[in-house]
């Protein structure tokens, strides 16, 4: 790359740059990977990452035992002579240590360009609110941050990087003043929920009132009771946990064992046909998901050759019914496979055993205050199986949202999302859950969609309906790098370098 180095700012609303929310501060340090660490890491990063955990092996044991407590004193026992032996694949790790990893990396391969004056690199931390075209040349991004009125930086090319949607708020529950309503997991962070939990099951004078709502069953709220359960302060304190969620079942347990001998029989005759429709596969699939469940064989036992087969059965769709399952049904067919590890799963089997933890398959319909307890809720909830309605037995001074993301549309709680549509700069894609782009991951020209917001991708180059683990995004990050116009850049941007040393002034300017 000869000639001026490449300018890229990083814009980032947290101060953990390069992490995310599930490897950073705002998830806790006793988060672990949903999956096992040979299906978790990316396997470009499989080596480096296990030997950065083996030479630092040492200093982050001892920074996860202080901040861990009890529950990482625990975890390191539990998993202690996996560790020592090296057998990292079955491993559910403490996720945060692959934020540090990776910060680590990127920060050294940054310092590397810039010495060798491949880039320049400049850190903004902010958040972004709007994008907007200056001409046919650049585009411009809103960020707010500590000035009144935030900044507008200029760039040839934008790759939004912003994560998963926003959580789905429960409108019905957000100005609740009897009892307390956490909308979001992780913010402003698990930890700090984690306290305040333990605050109001502390405030609760009778320990029959000491109780939680979980609304939703996904991994969020499995690994909200795997907290509990290995927090002594918060199990010894609660009365009872509710699931309430549309399917009432966790996530299955992820075992060693895979069950080889389970026939799909309802998928096996589809198989034979000359052809079916994607309207038939899944329906296929849930007969046979369902057969396997009341049989009492747990459908992460069978995951890899259900897999195998949705994909064989996939290939013989002509494209539009591909298109159409990929669209309709390929989120439902990730729920039906759920699945976590063992540490998750077995803490919610503990809290069951011990009277501590319920799961009801319905929806909530509102709530209301306790007439005869202080600071507390009762729920009425539709039980899956009529459209009567029911109240749950019991109060609760703490309710937890722990469902889905939002769809995309212009009334996100997202500005910059919001604000993408109404500039027609995105298209949501047939799922709602993603943008549409090009095969080179373009919503518009030269803006770029990477990782969880590609969710739906369907094109000739790759087709994805779930993009939320990291070797998913790992894997379309590297057909990204492919794609973005280096070369191209540097010349616009030695077109444009006075407007350039102007955003250099503002941005000095909003610094002082």
């Amino acid at each position: 790359m000869d000639g001026n180095p490449v300018d890229i700012t990083i814009i980032e609303s947290s101060a953990e740059f390069w992490k995310g929310i599930p490897y950073s501060a705002r998830s806790s340090v006793n988060s672990l990977t949903i999956t096992n660490f040979g299906e978790f890491v990316p396997v470009a990063e499989k080596n480096q990452f296990v030997a950065w955990l083996e030479n630092n092996r040492e200093l982050w044991m001892n920074d996860l035992r202080v901040k861990g407590g009890v529950t990482a004193t625990k975890w390191l026992d539990s998993n202690r002579r996996a560790i020592n032996e090296g057998q990292w694949d079955e491993i559910y790790i403490p996720r945060y240590l692959f934020g540090e990893y990776l910060q680590e990396k990127i920060h050294i391969e940054i310092e590397k360009a810039q010495i060798n004056e491949k880039v320049r690199v400049r850190y903004l931390q902010g958040l972004a609110t709007d994008v907007r075209k200056n001409g046919s040349l650049n585009y411009e991004i809103k960020v707010s941050d500590k000035s009144p009125l935030g900044i507008w930086v200029q760039t040839v090319k934008v790759v939004l990087c912003i994560g998963s949607p926003p959580v789905k708020p429960i409108e019905l529950l957000s100005n609740g003043s009897s009892y307390t309503y956490i909308n979001d997991t992780y913010f402003p962070s698990l930890t700090d929920n984690i306290k305040t939990i333990r605050s109001v099951l502390s405030a609760v004078p009778k320990e029959e009132d000491r109780n939680i709502l979980l609304l939703g069953s996904n991994a969020s709220s499995l690994e909200l009771l795997y907290l509990i359960n290995t927090t002594p302060e918060l199990n010894t304190r609660l009365n009872k946990v509710l699931v309430l969620s549309h399917s009432g079942n966790l996530p299955n347990r992820i075992n060693t064992y895979q069950d080889s001998n389970y026939e799909f029989d309802n998928m096996n005759l589809l198989k034979i046909q000359d052809s079916f429709s994607s309207e038939d596969l899944m329906i296929a699939v849930e007969k046979d998901v369902s057969i396997a469940s009341s049989k009492a064989i747990n459908v992460a036992d069978i995951y890899y050759r259900l897999s195998d087969f949705i994909v064989e059965l996939l290939e013989k769709l002509d494209y539009s019914e591909k298109k159409k399952f990929h669209c309709l049904y390929g989120a439902d067919f990730s729920k039906l496979i759920r699945r976590a590890g063992a540490e998750y799963r077995d803490a919610a089997s503990e809290l069951e055993r011990s009277g501590k933890l319920e799961i009801l398959k319905g929806s909530l319909l509102y709530v209301k205050p306790a007439t005869d307890s202080a600071n507390a809720a009762v729920a009425v909830y539709q039980p899956y199986d009529n459209n009567g309605e029911k109240s749950l037995p019991l109060h609760f001074p703490l309710i937890i949202n722990c469902g889905g993301f939002e769809t995309l549309d212009t009334d996100s709680s997202s500005e910059l999302i919001s604000n993408l549509l109404l500039r027609n700069f995105c298209e949501r894609n047939c799922t709602g859950r993603g943008f549409k782009v090009n095969d080179k991951f373009e919503a518009s020209e030269g803006l770029y969609i990477m990782g969880p917001l590609l969710g739906g991708i369907f094109n000739d180059k790759t087709k994805l309906w779930h993009v939320e683990n990291a070797k998913s995004i790992f894997y379309l990050a590297n057909l990204l790098v492919n794609e973005l116009p280096l070369g191209d850049i540097k010349k616009k941007l030695a077109r444009s370098n006075k407007l350039l040393e102007k955003d250099d002034q503002v941005l000095r300017s909003a610094k002082n």
